[in-house]
């Protein structure tokens, strides 16, 4: 295995965690940074305080599947040991993205979208569970 390639995607999916589905659909169809409303956090539970249900549910959906599109290419291409790498570094994009001044979001919907990926029978025991609490 060439470390070096592992290196290279791990980067680009640390580039991928950078976008935020809030920051650009809030830019994009309020003309508004949505860190400067609510939590000024970049995240989908913002996102579904400030602007309502619709734009929360697309700012989760861009979010998992970022997680989910970095957890498979780093499978595809390494193994466990590329989802790993991958998703982590996805992760860590979301949350420290360094386009937005490492102001990013929790992390919550990336990593559901790398944790569904990597261990679905148990993410979806733990999501039902987590249905039956709430």
């Amino acid at each position: 295995m060439n470390y070096l390639y592992l290196i290279v995607l791990g980067i680009i999916c640390y580039f991928i965690g950078n976008i935020s589905g809030s920051i650009v659909l809030s830019k994009l169809i309020y003309k508004q940074d949505i860190r400067n409303y609510g939590s000024k956090n970049a995240g989908a539970t913002n996102a579904l305080r400030v602007y309502g249900v619709k734009f929360g549910l697309a700012t989760f959906l861009i979010d998992f599947l970022k997680g989910l599109l970095c957890a498979y290419l780093g499978f595809k291409f390494f193994g466990s040991l590329g989802i790993l790498v991958c998703g982590i570094l996805c992760v860590v994009g979301h949350i420290l993205p360094v386009i937005y001044n490492f102001k990013g979001g929790k992390g919550i919907a990336t990593s559901f979208g790398v944790l569904l990926f990597a261990q679905p029978l148990q993410v979806l025991f733990l999501l039902i569970l987590f249905l039956i609490v709430v």
